[in-house]
């Protein structure tokens, strides 16, 4: 129609919802223009529905993953995994990998860390031997502990626990010095008794903790 109208023509293409694959969506200039011909009119053609490459957000904060998803005319939801070993908010996985070209306006599946909190139960410390009320703990519990040496130079002392309905229980002994030590009991929840023996007068600092 253009060429009868003595008029060149170029094609362009572009994304659209609304025409279909393979129509024009539009002329530049715009239909009803005066031309001094010959003029050459450009034809815009629809491509397809818009797409977008799914951005890389792992590692970074929910917001700034909102924000890029949003840039690249993207939706998400969340699914959220318990870990102590991630920030809060932090994004751990994501699906569809990232680079991979998908309509827009598709979901993408977000993993966010849900920080765990250890929140403690108890605390003592001395250089004699040490037991302690009955305390609950849930299903993830943990023993802090530090010794000081006695003044010969030895650090050695016995942490045991007990369940108070005679299920569970051990002990380990600690030699070490110096910074706070981690022992994560596999009994899991119910109440216990912790104790504590000292050899020769070797100070200790223990206190538990539950995961909450």
């Amino acid at each position: 129609m253009l060429a009868s109208q003595g008029l060149a023509s170029r094609r362009t293409y572009s994304p659209s919802w609304t025409v279909r694959k393979g129509s024009v969506i539009s002329l530049l200039p715009r239909t009803g223009t005066r031309l001094h011909r010959p003029a050459r009119v450009t034809v815009v053609v629809a491509s397809g529905y818009p797409r977008a490459a799914i951005p890389d957000v792992r590692g970074s904060t929910l917001a700034a993953a909102e924000a890029q998803l949003a840039a690249a005319g993207l939706r998400y939801r969340l699914v959220w995994r318990l870990t102590d070993a991630a920030n809060p908010d932090q994004v751990l996985d994501q699906i569809p990998a990232a680079g991979i070209s998908v309509y827009q306006g598709a979901r993408i599946r977000l993993t966010i860390a849900r920080t765990l909190r250890w929140v403690k139960l108890f605390s003592s410390s001395g250089g004699n031997s040490f037991d302690s009320n009955v305390f609950s703990a849930p299903a993830r519990w943990r023993i802090r502990y530090r010794l000081s040496a006695n003044p010969f130079g030895l650090a050695l002392a016995q942490f045991a626990w007990s369940g108070t309905d005679e299920i569970g229980g051990s002990s380990f002994i600690a030699t070490k010095t110096g910074t706070l030590r981690t022992f994560a009991p596999s009994d899991g929840a119910g109440s216990y008794r912790l104790s504590v023996r000292p050899y020769a007068g070797a100070g200790w600092y223990v206190e538990v903790d539950a995961l909450e």
